[in-house]
């Protein structure tokens, strides 16, 4: 593949099962450049998926090289059909399966390193792992991706070709298994077969999850066993703290760093560093700039209820809630800078995990309030103080109801929607005078009128209704002595 004279460099593609792996070293072999260098007599593919042990690698060379020596020494009968051999590329495709073999990587190593001496002979590997294997070798190593929107739509449409390519919902059903190769033709697949629209694939994948994409029996044709063959390696079979640390960082969609796993996610682990190189090196984890992540299909694959652990679920609820409640701080107070980064790094992680939570309780209801709160002061949205609501219609809590209630006013202000936050200010103000908290109830009387008064909002009120709503709420600042009620009112 180089000039003579030059060094070599051996080809090593890394990434996640479903990229493509496969696909695209076998392309990268019909390609013409590559065929000048090596012709098709001159390409060896050695498919190395079943060779769980050293033997069945072995095995597994010696028929694809099609050997003409039987010496009673498989290794030394390779090696000396490599050497008599003219300039060889070997494409061993799926070597994460005799690299991970248990207790055979050290032999598998040794094997790799004697066919890396023979000047003439050049390796390609497809590997599911994020690292090139046998440090020394001289890699070129390329770390695959999922693939761009326009690549992702073309593909689907191109195999599903009765599709509506300008159905709206097909790039979110494109992105909710990750614009993955295999996933995206699978997916296109099954529309096909079935006839089914964008939202109606969208509908049964959120259903049956991974289960839907494929009937096949091998991995090019069945996105569960593509995943399982990473899933269920002896790597992280050997490392039981590797299946919880993964199903915990799949439930953090949008990842989170190792500092904040150490501190928080996965406090409870021994081991955090080991289990997550396993999980990088099994390529179950994918890394982005200082965060970790689960790729959006095997998140899906990982929270299958056959495979996910409600004990995990359970505990992550927890770990949010305390999270939420070290991160509390209000507006001027010391910490509220740090808290309100903190909570911005992690707040999609935390909605998500919330919003799975269906058992009503106070300290629940009060971190949903506390994430609630910040998005009011960043960027409104109702998905949370809504499912605090319909959690608290559950409860018989009234001050927590008020609360939020008045959080949710606010949040409509801020989406300006003023009518319906009128409706809930005066919701809130009822529900804070049954339990007698006389200022809480001001404040909402105070801030229906702002709201009444507010540029944007058309006011049926009369001047002299909102002046008297004001004087009210100056009457119950005053007579509960708040004077910080009575400087809004001034």
């Amino acid at each position: 593949m180089v000039a003579e004279g030059q060094t070599r460099a051996h080809i090593c593609l890394l990434g996640p099962g479903g990229m493509g792996k496969t696909s695209t070293a076998l392309a990268v072999m019909a390609h013409f450049d590559i065929k000048q260098h090596f012709p098709e007599r001159s390409q060896v593919w050695v498919p190395c998926v079943k060779a769980t042990s050293v033997s069945l690698l072995l095995d597994t060379l010696y028929t694809s090289l099609g050997m003409s020596q039987h010496n009673g020494n498989a290794l030394n009968d390779i090696v000396s059909e490599l050497k008599s051999s003219e300039p060889l590329i070997l494409l061993l495709d799926n070597f994460e399966t005799p690299w991970n073999a248990d207790g055979a990587q050290s032999e598998v190593e040794r094997i790799l390193r004697v066919i890396e001496q023979i000047p003439h002979i050049t390796l390609f590997i497809t590997m599911r792992s994020s690292s090139s294997p046998c440090n020394g070798i001289s890699w070129h190593s390329v770390d695959l991706r999922a693939i761009d929107d326009d690549a992702a739509h073309l593909i689907y449409s191109t195999i599903y070709v009765e599709s509506s390519n300008d159905d709206p919902k097909i790039p979110e059903l494109l992105h909710l298994v990750g614009n993955i190769f295999l996933a995206i033709k699978l997916m296109a697949t099954v529309g096909k077969l079935t006839g089914l629209g964008a939202q109606e694939l969208i509908d049964e994948y959120r259903r049956t999850g991974t289960t839907m994409l494929g009937p096949g029996s091998d991995a090019e044709h069945n996105m569960d066993i593509c995943i399982s063959l990473s899933f269920d390696s002896p790597l992280l079979k050997k490392h039981s703290e590797a299946y919880e640390l993964l199903a915990i960082l799949a439930m953090l969609p949008v990842g989170t760093t190792h500092g904040a796993l150490g501190q928080w996610w996965a406090r409870n682990l021994t081991n955090l560093t080991s289990a997550l190189r396993v999980l990088r090196e099994t390529s179950l984890v994918e890394r982005w700039q200082s965060s970790f992540f689960v790729l959006p299909v095997i998140r899906v694959y990982v929270l299958d209820p056959s495979r996910f652990s409600p004990r995990v679920r359970i505990t992550m609820i927890e770990l949010a809630c305390l999270f939420l409640m070290k991160h509390k701080s209000s507006p001027g107070d010391a910490s509220h800078k740090v808290d309100a980064a903190a909570l911005a790094m992690e707040e999609g992680n935390l909605q998500t995990i919330l919003l799975n939570a269906t058992v009503p309780d106070a300290t629940l209801i009060k971190a949903l309030l506390v994430l609630a709160s910040h998005q009011e002061r960043t960027r409104p949205r109702v998905e949370v103080i809504e499912h605090a609501l319909k959690l608290l219609h559950q409860m018989h809590a009234q001050m927590l109801l008020g609360d939020a209630l008045y959080c949710h006013a606010k949040i409509l202000c801020g989406l300006d929607k003023y009518k319906d936050s009128l409706t809930v200010f005066d919701l809130a103000r009822e529900a804070f005078l049954e339990v007698r908290s006389r200022e809480r109830a001001a404040q909402c009387l105070l801030d229906f009128v702002d709201v009444q008064t507010d540029d944007a909002y058309q006011c049926e009120e009369s001047e002299r209704d909102l002046l008297c709503l004001v004087e009210q709420a100056k009457a119950e600042f005053e007579e509960l002595d708040d004077t910080g009620g009575i400087l809004q009112v001034t």
